[in-house]
């Protein structure tokens, strides 16, 4: 089986706690390196500009395929400088690449992450064996500074039912669909098969599931910044649903995977046996919601710690 990831490997500037730090990102770096690990075949679909390290390319192609990642003379490889303040973020988009404009016509298996637009929502069209969405880029625009701001893409509410999971955090969810969320979600669960993670940051995840609603909490972490954390989610999220068909086992290994990430700048290898261990102990605390009001209570008691 063999996973494809699109969506733009960046270069970041990541600030926190006083320090300024260089790293590769991106969700193909983050997600494919998580599947890698893990066990999964994988190929990124991505583009990146001439000043890309040499370093950075060689690592990737080391543990993932790049023959569809396409390097482009005389432009820039997508850029975000990302500021962080205590759990509070500052997103700045520096550059950007080219968009991309199609996957390859042998995907059957395929995690679609952009970060800047720069992937058509007709990609969401196709059928695939395994549709796998985080639409981050698809809800962000830019500032003439570059600020990174969310704004509610109706046009990607008509594709969400041809996902077969969706990564999404809180506010994300509610700057796309504001108080109708838990509804939206609950329906596409209910009557479209779509599984909803729903982030709730350093708090742990809900997962929207054939009707039904379940929770994980987070593995504790000293973590001081959260780059990565929902890409790692979703390639461990991926990897053990594709593996084992279980949701909330499922959304223990991404939350196992996020916790082992954040751990340090930029994307990386992860130990499968810790991401194991993690994982079995995040499973035994899962709990089983029996209504959107207790999600709510999650969110309130998350908002006051």
């Amino acid at each position: 089986m063999r996973v494809f990831i699109a969506g733009h490997i960046t270069l970041d500037e990541i600030v926190y706690a006083g320090k300024s730090v260089a790293s590769l990102g991106g969700p193909p770096s983050y997600t494919g390196l998580v599947l890698s690990s893990l066990g999964a075949e994988v190929s990124l679909v991505s583009a990146v500009g001439d000043d890309f390290p040499a370093e950075y390319w060689n690592f990737l192609e080391e543990h993932l395929d790049m023959k569809y990642v396409a390097r482009v003379s005389g432009v820039k490889t997508t850029r975000f400088r990302l500021v962080y303040s205590g759990e509070s973020r500052e997103l700045y988009l520096v550059s950007k690449c080219v968009d991309l404009t199609e996957v390859p016509a042998e995907v059957e298996y395929i995690h679609v992450s952009p970060v800047a637009q720069e992937l058509p929502l007709s990609i969401l069209e196709r059928k695939y064996s395994f549709l796998s969405l985080d639409p981050q880029g698809y809800l962000r625009k830019f500032g003439e500074d570059g600020r990174v701001m969310l704004y509610s893409n109706k046009e990607l509410l008509d594709k969400l039912h041809n996902v077969n999971h969706l990564r999404i955090s809180l506010n994300e969810a509610e700057v796309l669909l504001g108080e109708a969320w838990p509804k939206y979600f609950a329906k596409l669960s209910e009557e479209h098969k779509v599984m909803v993670s729903l982030g709730l940051g350093a708090k742990g995840v809900v997962v929207f599931s054939e009707g039904n609603l379940y929770y994980v909490p987070p593995y504790a972490t000293s973590a001081k910044q959260s780059t990565g954390a929902g890409d790692a989610y979703a390639g461990g999220f991926l990897q053990a649903y594709l593996s084992e068909e279980d949701p909330v086992w499922a959304a223990a290994v991404g939350s196992a995977t996020a916790s082992l990430i954040v751990e340090k700048p930029g994307p990386s290898l992860v130990d499968k046996k810790e991401v194991e261990v993690r994982a079995s102990e995040l499973y035994l605390k899962h709990c089983t919601l029996s209504s959107i009001e207790e999600v709510f209570e999650l969110i309130e008691r998350a908002k006051e710690t």
